[in-house]
This record gives structure tokens, C-alpha cells and sequence, in this order.
């Protein structure tokens, strides 16, 4: 299921159907508090003791204690898999767009998830095109 806006149509080219059949492994992922807290950390949140706008993010018995709301892409990214030969991806020459998520809800703190990455669109500059 991809996002409203990105292509779904069926790919044609070996390229698009190898990308298409990539086997993409589920992953569970129990996200904790800790796990919030360090993500904040990691991005520099807390590095000002007295900002309290910050606090929510990395002392989890704050008022409004939550995730920082990027940390949900990186929990869902299926890591570097463009490098894996099976991709049939000239990985040194990837360039990394964007990537998405849709939440419907908070999510509550402890969480099981289960990653399951889909692949929706690729686009290509082409060879004429590269500089």
C-alpha cells in the first residue's frame, strides 16, 4: 500500500520487477521509552537544561512525554538495503529522496510494532541526464 500521490502501477521493466519482488523481511520491534529518549538525544534535544520545550522528549515523567515525531521513519527504515546485490542497485549512486510515514493515532509507549517496508516508486535520472 503506497501513499496517495506516489505511483502503484504495475512495474514493467526487469529493474521494476526485481525492485517490485525484493524480499523485504518483517522485523518486530518493541519501542520503549528508553528508545525515545535516546533517539532525542541523538538529535541533540536536552542539550539545554532550561528549555523546557525540550523536556517532553527526553525525561520520560514529563508532562506530555512523547516521541520526537521523526523517530517513526527510522523505526520503519529497512536499513541499507539498496546495497544488497539481489537489489540489482548500483548502490554507490543511490540518492536517497524521501521516505514517509502515515499514523492514524499517538502511539502509546511500550509498543510492539512489526516493520514490513513496501516499495512504491523509484524515479531515475537517466543516463543522458547525469552530470
Amino acid at each position: 500500500m503506497c501513499s496517495a500521490g506516489i505511483r502503484s502501477e504495475p512495474m514493467n521493466t526487469e529493474f521494476e520487477k526485481r525492485l517490485e519482488s525484493f524480499p523485504f523481511t518483517e522485523i518486530e520491534h518493541k519501542w520503549t521509552e528508553k528508545d525515545s529518549i535516546l533517539y532525542a538525544l541523538g538529535l541533540g534535544f536536552g542539550y539545554d537544561p532550561m528549555d523546557a520545550n525540550q523536556l517532553p522528549f527526553v525525561f520520560e515523567e514529563a508532562r506530555g512525554f512523547s516521541a520526537v515525531p521523526t523517530m517513526a521513519v527510522v523505526l520503519a527504515a529497512p536499513g541499507f538495503w539498496a546495497r544488497n546485490p539481489q537489489s540489482g542497485i548500483e548502490w554507490q549512486k543511490v540518492l536517497h529522496g524521501e521516505q514517509g510515514w502515515s499514523s492514524f493515532a499517538p502511539c502509546p509507549h511500550p509498543v510492539m510494532f512489526v516493520r514490513a517496508p513496501v516499495w512504491c516508486a523509484y524515479s531515475t535520472r537517466g543516463p543522458e541526464k547525469v552530470h
